[in-house]
């Protein structure tokens, strides 16, 4: 025996009869790098120490492996209300299987706590198959975030698009896809002509600058003035004359297609049944004469009573 160890036969495992005690067996000479020898037993193999809160350390020479071969691996103490496995290197502690999966069954809570201004990195593909809830920000570093669910509800007021952007020469809005429906739906801010503007596109969430945009319909109730507009869109016909909004028109009798119930000035006119009321109003020449037989022209006062008959001639 030399320096605390004792030297035993080099062999490919050392049997043990019954569970050795605090007792470590290794094989080569002190010092070397040869494998630790196989311990085994049938009634199984325990590693304890008789001392108070003392450790058990295993510990490779160099870069060798310890390599735990059994199908369950159990770890933890009944009494205590936590299990640590702390790497107390420098280096990165790695749980890895290369051809299966690592589960972790049976219930309870993961937690992944690291300390203050540190991070917990996952590079590869990572699949959350029941509810996923973060409680702090969620920062999304990337060309495109998909979301695939049914129904998405947000409870923010304001939803800001182009965020950060210092200047903008992108057409910025909502796209609706449409398949082979047709052209997509979009309403957009129209970043060239500085105007909403609601319609269809060939254009996809990809697509940047200024974007293709057929005007669209808007069916809603408006309100308010187009202070911008200055004649109607499709002009209209007033008695034969054209009316856009931009200018007035004049309508000659001659445009008008029914004259019966029109008194027109510039020709000889029959009334009948007819009040003309008094003030500016004159009526000069007139005598029975000018009166048909039994037609009687009566001229009344501001109370309605009679001031003055006309009867026609009797001729």
């Amino acid at each position: 025996m030399m320096d605390g160890y004792i030297g035993l036969p080099q062999a490919s495992a050392i049997t043990l009869s019954a569970p050795g005690n605090g007792v470590i067996f290794a094989t080569g000479a002190e010092g070397s790098s040869t494998n630790f020898a196989t311990l085994y037993n049938t009634s199984g193999v325990t590693l304890a120490s008789s001392v108070a809160n003392a450790n058990i350390n295993l510990d490779p020479n160099g870069t060798g492996n310890i390599t735990l071969s059994s199908d369950d691996i159990k770890y933890g103490d009944a009494d205590s209300t936590q299990t640590v496995i702390d790497n107390a290197g420098t280096g990165a502690l790695y749980i890895q299987n290369s051809t299966s999966n690592i589960t972790i069954a049976n219930g309870g809570n993961i937690e992944i706590n690291p300390n203050s201004g540190n991070t917990v990195t996952i590079s590869g593909d990572t699949t959350v198959s029941t509810n996923l809830t973060v409680t702090g920000n969620l920062t999304v570093n990337g060309t495109t975030t998909t979301v695939a669910s049914t129904n998405t509800t947000i409870s923010d007021n304001l939803i800001e698009l182009n965020s950060g952007a210092a200047s903008n020469a992108n057409d910025t809005g909502i796209l609706i896809e449409r398949g082979s429906t047709g052209d997509n739906a979009i309403m957009a801010w129209d970043e060239s002509a500085d105007k909403f503007i609601f319609g269809t596109t060939t254009a996809t969430a990809s697509d940047t600058g200024d974007l293709t945009i057929a005007s669209g319909t808007i069916v809603a109730a408006l309100e308010g003035n187009a202070t911008t507009a200055t004649t109607l869109e499709t002009a209209r016909t007033i008695a034969g004359q054209s009316f856009d909004g931009s200018a007035n028109i004049s309508i000659a009798s001659t445009d008008l297609s029914d004259t019966a119930s029109i008194a027109l000035l510039d020709s000889t006119q029959t009334l009948t049944n007819k009040t003309i009321a008094a003030g500016s109003n004159t009526i000069s020449g007139l005598t029975s004469s000018n009166l048909n037989s039994a037609v009687q022209l009566q001229i009344l006062d501001s109370s309605g009573s009679v001031v003055k008959s006309l009867y026609g001639s009797a001729t």
